[in-house]
């Protein structure tokens, strides 16, 4: 199984990830039923998060345009 690296540096907040999360997993287009979650913390910009539900399938990975996740 492959682990999925985080740069969040490169985080523009876009949820492209998120988006594409929920609809495979909850057939939703809803960021809240992601199991990955960016969110904005002041002075240090984009932190990416996954549940405990995330299994590293890659396809938030596939659907970043900015480079922010890779696949290990």
């Amino acid at each position: 199984m492959s682990d999925i690296i985080v740069h969040e540096e490169k985080c523009s907040g876009c949820n492209t990830c998120e988006l594409w999360c929920s609809y495979a997993f909850q057939g939703s287009f809803n960021p809240l039923l992601a199991y990955i979650h960016n969110d904005f913390v002041p002075g240090q910009g984009f932190k990416i998060t996954f549940t405990g539900d995330c299994n590293s399938c890659g396809i938030c990975v596939e659907h970043c345009v900015y480079g922010a996740l890779s696949l290990e």
